[in-house]
């Protein structure tokens, strides 16, 4: 079960890091605006980065519905059959995933 859940740890590891990477920008951006003094440009840097959270907090636990049915709508659904775990199995290891990613995110927001 470990091994499906690292599979889909890593088949969602390019949106958490595009995700990552916009946050990392907006991070550099404002300290770069506090670095030049620009106080203008900083209070926008944070206001943007306080709707992208909201917007992400938001979205996170979604992202798993939208992959599941994009799962099970195209041929990986039936491949589902022939793969030698129990598809209770896979399916518990992605929705264990899902939850764990929520929750290590939601612990982020709420430590910083």
């Amino acid at each position: 079960m470990l091994k499906l859940m690292k599979y889909e740890f890593f088949r969602q590891l390019f949106s958490k890091g595009f995700i990552g990477a916009c946050f990392l920008t907006l991070v550099a951006g404002f300290f770069g605006f506090c670095w030049a003094g620009n106080a203008f440009g900083a209070t926008i840097i944070v206001t943007v980065l306080n709707l992208a959270t909201i917007i992400i907090l938001f979205f996170a636990p979604f992202e798993f519905s939208f992959t599941f049915d994009k799962d099970m709508n195209s041929r990986q659904g039936y491949l589902l059959a022939l793969v030698p775990q129990k598809s209770t199995t896979i399916l518990l290891s992605k929705l264990l995933v899902a939850l764990l990613q929520s929750a290590v995110l939601y612990a982020l927001f709420f430590t910083v």
